[in-house]
């Protein structure tokens, strides 16, 4: 559902607690997304409210 509302693959995967697999982006790549993953959520939770 996040994908389709714009979020982009790398933060559904931190959404989703997933760990880099490749060894050299998980050592370099040290952004934590924290505040897209926050947007990512309210998308999504308002996505869900708005189902009812």
């Amino acid at each position: 559902m996040m994908a389709r509302l714009g979020v982009l693959p790398e933060v559904i995967e931190r959404c989703l607690n997933h760990v880099e697999t490749n060894r050299m982006k998980r050592i370099y790549q040290r952004h934590t997304y924290e505040q897209e993953m926050k947007i990512a959520w309210s998308l999504l939770g308002k996505h869900l409210a708005d189902m009812t």
